[in-house]
């Protein structure tokens, strides 16, 4: 769920008589949540659960919402056997994700410059656009994939590295000091030779109805 931002962003267009329940394993990411939205809102539950054990009577949701975190689940069927349990008959799920070709030019630029470097999890294979749909349809008969036509161009060096050395995996740990600045001066030769950067991106999501 992050930080709620799907919603606060769009709270002026929810109906008045929706109930939403907004859930996450961490309450520490649930308090960023009601700082972000009025929690004085009636329309807003805020609950710690977990997705593999879903504290729901069965039939309750009309939809069921998974942003781009079941990738993160350790038993994504028993998650996606429990969404389905709690959703209403011709509900719908919607589970975000990406390719694998979702952002390949950074890990890419990077491996360039040092094959030891990693910036991209690949824990988001564990639910992308390549299986996604097979592990769907151990529950769902109805299943559609969304894609997102998008991409980004970069011309400046700054924000790029900003997210590279922002992620969980080594960049973080390897580009400081020297090999930081000699990355940079790496960067800044690439963008003298093509003019920008493209990075791809190919994100999107899962329709499943039950």
């Amino acid at each position: 769920m992050r930080d709620g931002t799907l919603w606060s962003r769009n709270i002026d267009q929810i109906p008045a008589s929706w109930h939403i329940t907004l859930t996450d394993l961490s309450s520490g990411m649930l308090d960023d949540v009601r700082r972000n939205i009025r929690e004085a809102d009636h329309r807003f539950k805020f609950l710690v659960a977990d997705a593999q054990a879903i504290p729901f009577h069965n039939s309750e949701f009309d939809v069921v919402i998974a942003n781009n975190m079941l990738y993160h689940v350790p038993d994504i069927p028993k998650a996606i056997s429990e969404i389905y349990r709690v959703m209403k008959p011709d509900a719908n799920f919607y589970a975000s994700t990406m390719s694998k070709k979702h952002l390949q030019e950074i890990e890419q630029i990077v491996t360039s410059f040092d094959p030891s470097i990693k910036v991209l999890d690949p824990i988001m294979e564990r639910f992308e656009f390549g299986n996604g749909d097979d592990i769907l349809s151990a529950c769902f008969s109805e299943i559609k994939l969304i894609r997102y036509e998008d991409h980004m161009i970069v011309n400046d060096i700054q924000p790029l590295l900003n997210y590279m050395t922002s992620t969980p995996m080594n960049a973080r740990s390897i580009l400081i000091g020297s090999k930081l600045d000699k990355f940079r001066t790496f960067l800044h030769q690439i963008l003298e030779r093509d003019g920008v950067i493209h990075i791809t991106k190919d994100s999107g999501f899962f329709n499943a109805k039950k």
